[in-house]
Order: structure tokens, then C-alpha cells, then sequence
């Protein structure tokens, strides 16, 4: 017996070192959701211009135009995969030169310059825009994500045979990308 009360001791001393034992009831399980979302953005877009220089009614006839085969540069950042659209505006005087369906720089006295833009330098691709100078007609990307920039050329062509006053003239269009 006096073993029997010297293990009990032992079994009692072990189990206040251990401590209570919990005893599990049960369990339960549930899934912890986690989201985002990524929208469509793009960054500033980067200005650019067109200069043609000189236009001389005697050196640009009739079918010679005076083209500025630098191309206007537009670049932006926009969203991977996103849709984006571009447009090229009609400008302020559109319709109001000697070519009645095309944009037209003014020298702010009433006399005017037609000119047309283009997506490519052979001047096959014109920045369109509805009849009678209407809504610019998008033209379709997508999003080349954060480290490939989304671009678009602009070239300009001012008409041969223009009888325009001597003076100097400008205008200016809006680019905007559509995201």
C-alpha cells in the first residue's frame, strides 16, 4: 500500500506541473475571404505639337501637299488589358477652309488654312471625325500595363493649292484617351 500511495503522490504532484487539461468539445471551420479590385486608370498624357513651317501657295500647287513627317507623339500608361479608345478632336475651325471638310487653322482674322491629321506617316490613315465636322472617331487599344506605355503618332498634311493670305496660323485639337 505504501506504494500504491507513493505513486498516487507522484500522479498528483505530475498533474499540478502539467497543469488542467482542457477538453475539447468540438471544432468549427469557416474561410476568411479576401478581395481587391483594379480598376481601369491611366496616367497624364504627354503633350506634343505639330509645326509645319512655310507654306508657299507656289511650291505646294495642287496635289503637293506640305507634309511634317515628325510624328506629334502621345504616350500613357493605362491599366493591363484595360479598353482604352483615342480620339483626335476636329479643332476650332473645322469645315471653315478651303477644303470644307477638313480641320483649318485660322490667323485669328477671319482667313483660314485647312489641314488633315493622320495615324501614319505614309498619310493613308486620317484621325477621322463625322461628316460635317462631327465627333472624332475612336480608334481602339488595350491597356499595355504599367511598364509598357500605350502611344499614338500624329502627323499633319496641309493641302496643295490653298490661295491663303499672308499670315500666321494656328489651332488647336484635343487628345484624349478614353479608359
Amino acid at each position: 500500500m505504501k506504494n500504491f500511495s507513493k505513486v498516487l503522490i507522484g500522479a498528483a504532484a505530475l498533474a499540478l506541473c502539467v497543469g488542467p487539461t482542457a477538453a475539447n468539445a468540438g471544432s468549427q471551420t469557416t474561410t476568411l475571404s479576401i478581395s481587391a479590385s483594379v480598376t481601369s486608370n491611366c496616367t497624364a498624357l504627354t503633350p506634343s505639337s505639330i509645326s509645319f513651317g512655310s507654306y508657299d501657295v507656289f511650291t505646294y500647287p495642287t496635289g503637293t501637299p506640305l507634309k511634317d513627317n515628325t510624328a506629334a507623339t502621345f504616350s500613357t500608361n493605362c491599366t493591363l488589358n484595360a479598353p482604352i479608345n483615342w480620339t483626335v478632336g476636329i479643332g476650332n475651325s473645322c469645315g471653315q477652309g478651303s477644303v470644307p471638310a477638313d480641320r483649318a487653322m485660322t490667323d485669328g482674322a477671319s482667313h483660314y488654312l485647312s489641314y488633315e491629321l493622320y495615324q501614319n506617316s505614309a498619310f493613308t490613315t486620317p484621325w477621322a471625325f463625322a461628316s460635317s465636322c462631327g465627333a472624332p472617331t475612336a480608334v481602339s487599344q488595350t491597356g499595355a500595363g504599367s511598364t509598357t506605355a500605350n502611344t499614338i503618332s500624329v502627323y499633319g498634311l496641309i493641302p496643295g493649292g490653298q490661295n491663303a493670305y499672308e499670315n500666321s496660323y494656328s489651332d488647336s485639337v484635343t487628345v484624349t484617351v478614353s479608359f
